[in-house]
């Protein structure tokens, strides 16, 4: 995919996948949008403890007004990912993968799906800034996202 379209085309079709969408998952956020609808980003991003899904990874607000998402479940010592497809491909190839950091805008498909659900607000991947797999393990996965029509 890489080869074939441009980065932008990449990162958008790769910011739709994502697994964990379903309603089960995104529950606990849209009742918290739900219960703080008349707040700003800023004033949600705050109260995200309130928020009870192991789905939920942490994130911060940039100066420039876009959003940095981080996924916690890293394991430095193990130098894996959260994905568990990447997970199994670790497993199976003894600890060696070669794969391109595009694949990892699926997960930020799932992050950004979740937090569309919890804020209020249409994100846009801007950028895979770190993975696992992107960085032979030295850093946890970031994803930069522009924040569209917010208050």
């Amino acid at each position: 995919m890489d080869k074939l379209l441009t980065r932008e085309q990449c990162l958008s079709v790769m910011e739709e996948q994502g697994c964990c969408k379903d309603e089960k998952i995104t529950a606990p956020f849209v009742e918290f949008q739900l219960k703080h609808v008349d707040k700003t980003v800023d004033e949600k991003l705050k109260l995200f403890d309130e928020i009870k899904s192991g789905h939920k990874p942490s994130c911060n607000l940039n100066h420039d007004g876009t959003l940095s998402i981080f996924w916690d479940g890293w394991n430095p010592k193990k130098n894996q990912c959260v994905c568990h497809i990447i997970k199994r491909l670790y497993k199976n190839k003894g600890g060696k993968v070669n794969v391109s950091k595009t694949f990892c805008g699926c997960c930020a498909g799932h992050v950004k799906n979740t937090f569309q659900c919890a804020l209020g607000v249409k994100l846009r991947l801007r950028d895979i800034v770190s993975s696992p797999i992107s960085s032979d393990g030295k850093k946890q996965c970031e994803f930069l996202f522009e924040l569209i029509n917010s208050k």
